[in-house]
């Protein structure tokens, strides 16, 4: 039952979903605006006729061709998104040939990709079709690179919370009890009593895994050279876990979606949670027993990954989910308590209950934030755990079954959970995108028989 196939009409919306998705944070850097809530809701509409169509596979040979031509579509709208638009916010004035070489390469090699062009007898055309996809991670990594190189300081807190927690760490002090300062002109940023005389109250906002994941590239230079790293072996691993070119192509599409390089310049943590995420999806489906121990590193990468844990019944059923979690609570728990025992007082206030108190943001990409500019204020935590819990019920009544089904699932529900939060921004839903375009990866050509019917 892991290795179910979807059908590719699932797939079709899931493409059409991500880069509708994709384009809403385009328009405003994942920030609000009008339009960009309608492609939002145009994202989540798509996103969820994939996950309530029907398991019954209607395409065969013609739904990959219809797929590979919307990947081909959505590709194209989004590298000329890349080209028109900075990829940055704090962007030095350096030379741009590098980022316009490596995305006009990444359209040449897509091509190729989606064509299947590179499988033909001559020798230029075999040594392609061979190396095409890791010529495709170097070149994501030649853009990477030029990226932080480019953008050595965004103004950011992020930015400062992974710089100075991983300076604490490495002087032999708690990241948990190191002092931040509020970088920005006034507290709106942050709840009440969250922010006083310049300075945070609080420590580390992320679990420790981020922080030990970000440490090889802060020794290089940069932190952000790890996260770099996390999504070059994410779609590694996604490409590898079933190979075929659609896989190919879809890491393309995520590696590619127009505001990857913003979410790398800002230094957010989410390159962790895929990396872990892909991790899993790729033990589950080439090496089964390593999965819940691997499961366990996506539950410590961040808050709100637990909230994927009732999801784990389309995998595998009860019994056995039961065993995975208690599993993967074991690595869970080894990687977070070192430093969250070293004061576990801070580590509590500042990864959990912070998030409680930080404020309603008028400039979420949020239904909720649409609905506040309208005169209502609806309650966060009941819409945003609403919209979650409606999703998993669903998937469970709908009798999801696979890999493909439990991270099409986890996407929607996350997406639905982000839409109706009191924050939203362009990381989360990065992170929906990614798992969208894991979801069609990894369901290509699992399963499928001859007949084009999907088998368990």
């Amino acid at each position: 039952m892991v290795g179910r196939a979807l059908p590719y009409e699932k797939i079709a919306f899931s493409v059409l979903s991500a880069v509708a998705l994709g384009h809403a944070l385009q328009l405003n850097n994942g920030v609000y605006s009008d339009e960009a809530l309608i492609w939002l809701g145009v994202g989540l509409g798509l996103g969820m006729m994939a996950l309530l169509l029907p398991e019954k596979l209607y395409l065969n040979r013609s739904g990959e061709m219809l797929c590979r031509s919307l990947i081909a579509a959505g590709m194209f709208w989004q590298l000329c998104s890349l080209l028109s638009t900075s990829p940055g916010f704090y962007l030095r004035p350096l030379d741009p040939s590098v980022f316009i070489f490596g995305v006009v390469a990444a359209a040449m090699l897509s091509g190729s990709v989606l064509s299947n062009s590179a499988t033909g007898s001559s020798g230029l055309q075999v040594w392609i079709g061979r190396f095409r996809f890791p010529i495709l991670l170097a070149v994501f990594v030649m853009v990477g690179v030029w990226l932080i190189q480019a953008s050595p300081a965004p103004v950011i807190d992020v930015d400062r919370f992974q710089r100075i927690g991983l300076d604490a760490l490495l002087k032999g002090q708690n990241p948990y009890r190191a002092i931040y300062p509020n970088i920005y002109l006034n507290n709106d940023f942050y709840g009440e009593g969250m922010s006083v005389n310049g300075r945070l109250t609080f420590g580390f906002p992320y679990p420790p895994l981020s922080l030990l994941l970000a440490l090889p590239g802060h020794l290089l230079g940069d932190y952000r050279y790890a996260q770099l790293a996390a999504l070059v072996l994410s779609g590694a691993l996604i490409a590898y876990a079933r190979p075929h070119p659609l896989s190919e192509a879809l890491v393309v599409l995520f590696f590619f979606t127009p505001r990857v390089f913003f979410v790398l310049e800002q230094g957010w943590t989410e390159p962790f949670v895929l990396l872990t995420f892909s991790a899993f999806i790729f033990s589950l489906l080439r090496y089964p027993r390593t999965a819940p121990w691997i499961f366990g590193l996506a539950l410590a990468s961040k808050q709100y990954v637990f909230l994927m844990v009732p999801l784990l019944p389309l995998i595998w059923n009860a019994k056995a989910a039961g065993i995975v979690l208690a599993k993967a609570m074991v690595i869970a728990v080894l990687v977070t308590i070192p430093l969250a025992l070293w004061s576990l007082p801070n580590f509590f206030s500042s990864v959990v209950t912070l998030h409680f108190k930080q404020p309603f943001r008028l400039d979420a990409l949020s239904l909720l934030a649409w609905l506040a500019r309208e005169g209502f204020k609806p309650s966060p935590t009941l819409c945003g755990f609403g919209a979650l819990t409606t999703i998993i019920i669903v998937a469970h009544l709908r009798r999801l079954k696979g890999a493909g089904n439990f991270t099409l699932a986890s996407a929607m529900a996350f997406f639905g959970f982000f839409v109706c939060n009191k924050q939203a921004f362009c990381n989360y839903y990065f992170l929906v995108i990614g798992l969208l375009c894991i979801s069609a990866a990894i369901a290509t050509e699992v399963g499928r028989e001859k007949t084009g019917k999907v088998s368990a």
